[in-house]
């Protein structure tokens, strides 16, 4: 029955991308950002309900994804079934950092370059920096909600590497609030190496917001605190020695 229901849901996904990207190329830059958010969150959707997964949004991370305004939103990327959950989330005035081999994907690499999306090119520091100055200009003229994965690719393990300071260079730049999403149980319904998920629950949390403070060294302090902080969420033992606490960053409520 499991295995009907993703091979569904992936049939499904066919003709929607494409009408997708045709309503994104007759719609006006300007407006993007916005229906391209209702039709991912639809999409979304349709994929959780059609493989039997429900969200448990918490309060506090509800109401942070009804308000658009400039920021920097991290996650814990653990399973492939993060990209169904985050289009079923989706934001309005949401762009994802993503890493550049997805831009040639079929049918999503074009729906999300229409979509605005910042690509990374992990192999080529000089050209990864000039992608977030470029992204830090646009999240205020915009009005950006920036989603980030700051481990960078799944967990193969369950254990969290050291974050990437990307997001927290990108926030720096911008000088916006990094907000972190916590998202419990995504591993547990879809491993790495499973076809596909099983049904389940899946808990949407958020932790208090940081400011990344000035400074050369502020981003890498700032990406080893909110580590310390995902692994206590998550309940996860830090087998990274000497992981420092960063004094790099502000915690606030968001």
């Amino acid at each position: 029955m499991q295995l009907f229901r993703v091979l569904a849901g992936w049939l499904l996904t066919v003709p929607i991308m494409p009408t997708i990207l045709l309503v994104l190329m007759l719609t006006p830059a300007n407006r993007r950002l916005v229906i391209g958010a209702h039709l991912v969150r639809a999409w979304g959707r349709i994929m959780l309900a059609i493989c039997g997964i429900r969200l448990d949004i918490r309060p506090a991370a509800a109401e942070m994804l009804r308000t658009r305004s400039p920021r920097v939103l991290t996650l814990n990327h653990s399973s492939t079934l993060d990209l169904v959950i985050g289009g079923a989330i989706y934001p309005e005035g949401c762009v994802i950092v993503a890493k550049e081999e997805l831009r040639n994907l079929f049918l999503l690499g074009p729906v999300s370059k229409r979509m605005g999306m910042i690509f990374i090119d992990r192999s080529n520091s000089v050209t990864s920096r000039a992608s977030l100055h470029d992204a830090a200009a646009r999240i205020h003229d915009e009005q950006l909600v920036v989603l980030i994965a700051p481990e960078g690719t799944r967990t193969r393990d369950g254990r969290m590497p050291r974050f990437k300071a990307g997001a927290f260079w990108l926030a720096q730049i911008a000088d916006v609030r990094v907000v972190p999403m916590v998202w419990t149980g995504c591993r547990d319904v879809w491993p790495m190496g499973q076809f596909g998920p099983t049904s389940g629950t899946i808990v949407i949390d958020v932790l208090p917001s940081i400011r990344v403070g000035p400074g050369e060294d502020a981003p890498r302090a700032a990406a080893d605190a909110l580590r310390l902080r995902y692994l206590e969420a998550l309940g996860i033992e830090d087998d990274i020695a000497g992981a420092p606490l960063g004094a790099g960053a502000r915690q606030t409520q968001v």
